[in-house]
């Protein structure tokens, strides 16, 4: 992977040195007034930026602080940018208030704003933190929706979060404030990196949290600096000899947290990392092959279930012994549903389209069912027997309707497989998992508004919303990352939209576990619904299915009825909702074409998974994917080089020898 000049290359680590490290020198040449001609033939790396990062946390907070919300985050905030500027000598930061009575908005909100100082001309940058606790807690609206398509008129309850103040009104009194504050035109328009809402449980005495949270924020504002100054692209290439680049896989269920507090659901991790080779290897020690590591990205995600069935199979098919089918059996396409793509340089498109190749990864040899053996080996546990698992997938069975022990069930609905007892073995899982579920992959990209990752994220969401400026610049980035060759891959899978219908709108949220650790609301999925409520109430997956086919039409009736089976899973309203999002369905073209593309162009990367990775996969609300088939394991062939690490199972998934006579 290499930042091009000319026709030259350098190493990996040298490719992507930081513009924040030129930036931190007053007499780096390329930085000096006068010097553009010489900056344009330089080359300025993607990673620099990032030192932001590294500031040291224990050093950048004042002990304890008085008076409101706003006055302590601007005490805290002043605090840090003395310790900022002195990391990145050319930004000059300033922090300004804005105050809800006394500026007239719902909301009050510090504004965090940064100057090249060197290189001015690009204006005056600012990230908006609007204080949810400042705000009062507003009842839900009523709002009465028109009936279409023979449907009746109905009045809904809209919860009203601090996420919606943010308007044309508030960012024109933001441009008032940093306008008159800064002594310039009432008519200039301040670039507005980012908009955060630090949510009303948000602890600022907290070094630590605090120390994430304005990191993240000064973090856009360095980044758009450092973008403006850039002259080199990123392209995927080869690594030099000496390195290579690997993207290491995990699985848990516990939740990570983001910049603002709030916890993201974290089932599968992925993180990429450069490493550096020894000169000279040494086996035996701890530490064999490497170095130096250097990480590139993280990305987390979960696997969720879409009711997608596949045409009816004659006998002689590939169910085998099951004979002629009335219905299918394989009735769900598995989603990887990506929850956050973190990289060192967030706002460059690029780099999150690294991460988003990355992503292919959990498709290379079904990858994606280990993050549901991991949850199953821990629910096996003596100590686990007796907990709710939402992510039991035996609840699949219940609209599956498997036909166990070579019979059709007379009934719509079938009861869920136990999948704790002693006879449900490891080759019973695969068997089960293969005979519901289709062997391909979608993927999906969850983008909060507002929240702790929208400034970096927006640039997709404007692109899912159908934007053709925000969807050309990705284009023309996948194109320029592998030298042209992703339009050619991209062409001969089919070509297609880079997104699959229209983004569905979701609440964002968290509650209390069963051990009192908080916990993002996305842990509520088809799994959750069918393990909760599926047994009395079979219907409830249609319903919840319903709530995420993509539509143009009553969106706020959608939630309504999403959240009325969320309260239903969790036995009441014991969650909080901190906003909204969106979720669009990424075309598998994509990222299958990007891989290749990559390939093609001789960049290398090989992935670390916990298990041995040789998965082997043979009218109601109907998700089609607008028609698109999810990307088969042999997709990835040629792309990624899978390593298992640790002692791995021996996965044959979808084989159904046995399985009839294992359920009698």
């Amino acid at each position: 992977m290499a930042v091009q000049k000319g026709n030259g290359g350098e190493s990996m680590q040298d490719q992507l040195k930081g513009v924040a490290d030129q930036m931190q020198s007053n007499n780096n040449p390329q930085f000096q007034a006068g010097a553009a001609a010489q900056a344009a033939q330089q080359t300025t790396g993607f990673d620099g930026i990032s030192d932001i990062f590294d500031l040291d946390n224990s050093n950048s907070l004042l002990g304890g602080s008085t008076g409101d919300m706003v006055a302590k985050l601007m005490e805290k905030t002043e605090a840090d940018i003395k310790i900022m500027e002195q990391r990145h000598k050319v930004v000059k930061f300033g922090v300004l208030p804005v105050d809800r009575e006394a500026n007239q908005v719902h909301a009050s909100a510090v504004v965090l704003t940064a100057v090249d100082a060197e290189y001015p001309r690009m204006g005056m940058l600012a990230h908006v933190m609007i204080l949810e606790g400042t705000s009062p807690q507003e009842d839900p609206m009523n709002v009465t929706i028109q009936g279409h398509a023979g449907q009746p008129t109905r009045t809904i309850s809209v919860p009203v979060m601090t996420s919606s103040v943010w308007d044309d009104d508030y960012h024109e009194t933001v441009n008032k404030v940093i306008n008159e504050a800064n002594g310039l035109d009432p008519s200039n328009q301040p670039l507005i990196a980012g908009v955060t809402v630090i949510p009303r449980n948000f602890d600022l005495e907290d070094k630590e949290a605090f120390a994430r949270m304005i990191r993240n924020v000064s973090h856009s504002l360095v980044t758009e600096i450092a973008k403006s100054r850039m002259t080199g692209k990123l392209v995927l290439t080869k690594p030099s000899d000496d390195k290579y680049i690997a993207a290491n896989v995990s699985y848990s269920s516990r939740h990570v947290k983001d910049s603002v507090g709030l916890p993201q659901r974290s089932d599968v991790v992925i993180t990429l990392n450069e490493n550096t080779k020894r000169a000279n290897v040494n086996r035996q020690s701890l530490n064999g092959k490497l170095r130096a590591k250097r990480e590139l990205g993280t990305m987390t995600g979960f696997v969720d279930f879409f009711w997608n069935p596949v045409a009816p199979v004659q006998q002689g098919g590939m169910f085998g012994q099951f004979g002629q089918q009335q219905t299918p059996t394989q009735k769900y396409t598995p989603a990887f549903i990506i929850r956050s793509l973190k990289t060192p340089v967030a706002g460059v498109i690029e780099a999150q389209l690294l991460m988003l190749l990355t992503a292919g990864i959990v498709g290379k040899q079904n990858e994606w069912v280990n993050s549901l053996v991991s949850n199953w080996s821990e629910s096996r546990r003596e100590e686990n027997k007796n907990r709710m698992n939402f992510r039991d997938v035996g609840a699949l069975n219940i609209e599956g309707n498997l036909p166990l022990g070579g019979q059709q069930s007379t009934s719509k609905y079938g009861a869920p497989v136990n999948t704790i007892e002693d006879s449900f073995t490891q080759e019973s899982f695969m068997q089960y998992l293969g005979a519901i579920v289709r062997p391909e992959l979608q993927w999906a990209l969850d983008m909060p508004i507002l929240g702790a990752e929208s400034w970096y994220m927006d640039r997709f969401l404007d692109s899912a919303k159908h934007s053709k400026p925000s969807t050309q610049v990705i284009y023309n980035a996948l194109n320029e990352m592998t030298n042209g060759h992703f339009e050619t891959f991209f062409q001969k899978l089919g070509g297609g939209d880079l997104w699959l219908g229209d983004a569905v709108p979701y609440h964002t949220g968290y509650y209390y576990g069963e051990r009192d650790e908080i916990r993002d609301l996305a842990d509520v999925d088809l799994l959750a619904v069918m393990n909760r409520l599926g047994v009395s109430d079979p219907s409830v997956g249609d319903r919840w299915a319903r709530t995420w086919v993509p539509s143009k039409d009553n969106s706020e009736v959608l939630l309504d009825e999403r959240l009325s089976i969320i309260t239903d899973v969790l036995g009441g309203k014991n969650y909080v909702l901190t906003g909204w999002g969106a979720r669009s369905f990424i075309n598998p073209n994509v990222i299958v074409a990007l891989g290749h593309a990559a390939a093609q162009n001789g960049f290398e990367m090989s992935f670390v998974t916990p298990y041995a990775n040789n998965v082997n996969l043979q009218q109601r609300a109907t998700f089609d994917f607008n028609g698109v088939s999810g990307a088969r394991a042999s997709s990835f062939d040629g792309v990624f080089q899978g390593r298992g690490n640790a002692q791995g199972f021996d996965q044959n998934f979808g084989q159904f020898g046995g399985f009839s006579s294992r359920f009698q």
